[in-house]
């Protein structure tokens, strides 16, 4: 259960009653280990698999990493059913993930996050897939598509991984090109709907080529039926691909292509509330008393609204060229990412005229990244020294559409009117003189309009000392040059129906 995410529609709803979103938690199964006694085979000690990780921008094993660093590989997330990160916080200590909102996340590590979707800010954990930075939560919460593992770096990670990490990092690697023929299909399917499927056909195109096709198609009805209609509310409906080539050109060089889309399109989350709502046309206290809140597992859920949607349609290609030229190894990665997304959410969860609210937050966001990085080794040191650039353009519209007859209430829990309303009592002494005035049940909208521009450059490197072979020595650095340009534009409300009623009272200006 997460609060209400949309800061306008936050401030109206909360003047009104609370709100809740409830979302669908994956469960962890977990086996008992047998408990030694009597008669128990005492077992032999073995090797553990060397697990290799690229957390410091070179490959080592993760126990040679001086970074709290957590793993997760493909056969956990295979085990855990996971589709995108909002399924494997309940597994990494220290990560939070608000996952019920794929257009809207927010992500959290040893309590550091950013609780804001707006594009005027940035977050406190950084996404990055297979080294490209992932930009900001509207595009990152993405499907997992063949992903070979996971690295969640816990604390600042500025020097190599760079901007927006002062919390830490979360670094998704996919599984590359093989020079096998191999393919692969799965098929999940639950209650209220649920069907999971995905494929992967990986084929060489020639001696030192190959190609992978991956797709996957997640469905789900809603698990949350409107207390009114019987209707689902929420569930879940989007597909995606990708598509990845790698060449090898002599024996140095690589370059490795992919592409990745995908197509979200499914209802907006469903909101629940969680004080007692007085009969019509009473309505809740504010501030709502915390100890009366209810729990919403047992509370009937409803939605009066025609507009509830969340939708997204991202692309990204990446080129990652590698090339040895024996004293280092040299890296270049391009990477372009555009996605456009729209979330429509009811917010006060009551199917009642009176007290209605519903928030859309629209965004279309493009960025281009491009890094060249250098990495050598030798007996007693191992360095890393790289520039990037990094672009990115977005707009970003959020607004909340209500009512006049909400707006009275929300004035009159504020102590801000008379018990009739502003509205309700201006319309009565308008038509005890006669004058065919109605104020109520006009439709109220407000909204702000952002743009941001941002352009980084950054140099960057660090050396590891191998002083002995139990002690190490890092040190790093990095220079940044960060330029933003954003614009705020918080305009009037919008009321036409209003206004035309208003100017029948031949008043120069709007309430």
């Amino acid at each position: 259960m997460s609060p209400c995410k949309n800061r306008l529609a936050l401030s109206l709803a909360y003047a009104l009653f609370g709100c809740a979103s409830l979302g669908l938690a994956p469960r962890a199964l977990a086996q008992q280990a047998p408990t030694p006694g009597a008669g128990a085979v005492e077992r032999t000690a073995t090797d553990l698999d060397t697990v290799t990780v690229t957390a410091q921008s070179r490959e080592q094993e993760v126990q040679d990493v001086p970074i709290a660093l957590q793993v997760v590989d493909a056969r956990m997330l295979n085990d855990i059913a996971a589709e995108d990160l909002g399924d494997i916080d309940s597994f990494v200590p220290g990560l939070a993930v608000s996952s019920v909102q794929p257009t809207q996340p927010s992500f959290k590590l040893r309590g550091i996050e950013t609780d804001d979707f707006g594009i005027g800010t940035d977050p406190a954990v950084g996404i990055f897939v297979d080294g490209v930075y992932g930009g900001r939560g509207g595009g990152v919460l993405l499907p997992f598509v063949d992903v070979e593992r996971i690295e969640v770096l816990k604390g600042p990670q500025g020097t190599l991984f760079g901007r927006n990490t002062a919390a830490g990092a979360i670094s998704l690697i996919t599984r590359r090109p093989q020079n096998e023929t191999e393919a692969r299909a799965r098929l999940r399917v639950g209650n209220y709907g649920k069907t999971y499927a995905e494929a992967m056909w990986n084929i060489p195109t020639g001696d030192n080529s190959a190609f992978r096709l991956n797709a996957l198609v997640n469905h789900s009805d809603g698990w949350i039926e409107d207390g009114v209609t019987g209707e689902d509310l929420g569930g879940e409906d989007n597909w995606a691909t990708r598509a990845a080539w790698q060449v090898r050109a002599g024996d140095n060089t690589t370059a490795y292509l992919s592409w990745d889309h995908e197509s979200l399109d499914q209802n907006g989350r469903p909101t629940t509330g969680v004080v007692p709502l007085p009969a019509f046309p009473g309505i809740p206290q504010a501030p709502a008393d915390e100890d009366a809140y209810q729990d919403p597992r047992h509370l009937q859920t409803f939605s009066d609204t025609d507009v509830s949607a969340e939708w997204r349609t991202f692309d990204g290609v990446s080129l990652i060229l590698d090339h040895s030229f024996g004293w280092s190894t040299m890296t270049s990665t391009t990477s372009w990412r555009q996605y456009d997304s729209l979330n429509q959410v009811e917010e006060d969860g009551t199917n009642r005229f009176d007290l209605y609210i519903d928030s859309t937050n629209t965004e279309s966001n493009e960025s281009f990244y491009q890094e060249f990085k250098f990495a050598g080794a030798t007996e007693r040191f191992d360095w890393v020294a790289g520039v990037s650039y990094f672009n990115e353009e977005a707009e970003q519209t959020s607004e909340v559409n209500t009512n006049t007859d909400t707006v009275d209430n929300i004035a009159r829990n504020m102590g801000l009117a008379p018990p009739e309303g502003l509205f309700g009592l201006t319309s009565g002494l308008a038509q005890m003189f006669g004058i065919p005035v109605n104020l109520m049940g006009q439709s109220w909208n407000e909204q702000f309009q952002n743009t941001l521009e941002t352009t980084a450059y950054a140099a960057f490197g660090d050396v590891i000392w191998h002083a002995t072979d139990r002690l190490n020595f890092t040190v790093g650095m990095r220079y940044t040059h960060d330029q933003k340009d954003f614009s705020w534009l918080n305009d009037h409300r919008t009321a036409d129906g209003l206004d035309a009623q208003l100017a029948l009272l031949g008043r120069d200006r709007v309430l």
